[in-house]
């Protein structure tokens, strides 16, 4: 274990968990935009990339895109995906009171 700057098991930390301090970067709220990362444990080619995609699309999300993908060793990759939803965005761009 390092002992450099980011040591923490000798320090007393707050444990207390407050979501109302947790902010994700650059999120707004029900504009239909899902990104997510995982690994895999397959070579970064075209079939890796493929997984990827159904491995998404098992856990629910329609036609993601592998906007990242990265090898970490010799039989794992880093799977960055995105996808946007053009209808919610649509939806919420109208709002719930708008056209009527």
């Amino acid at each position: 274990m390092s002992s450099g700057l980011y040591q923490i098991r000798d320090k007393d930390l707050d444990t207390t968990l407050d979501l109302t301090k947790l902010r994700p970067y650059g999120d707004t709220m029900n504009d239909g935009k899902v990104q997510m990362s995982f690994t895999l444990p397959v070579k970064d080619d075209a079939k890796g990339q493929a997984a990827a995609v159904q491995m998404a699309q098992k856990m629910g999300i329609a036609d993601p895109n592998v906007a990242l993908h990265q090898k970490l060793d010799e039989t794992y990759l880093l799977c960055g995906l995105r996808r946007s939803d053009p209808q919610r965005q649509l939806q919420r761009d109208r709002g719930p009171h708008r056209g009527r």
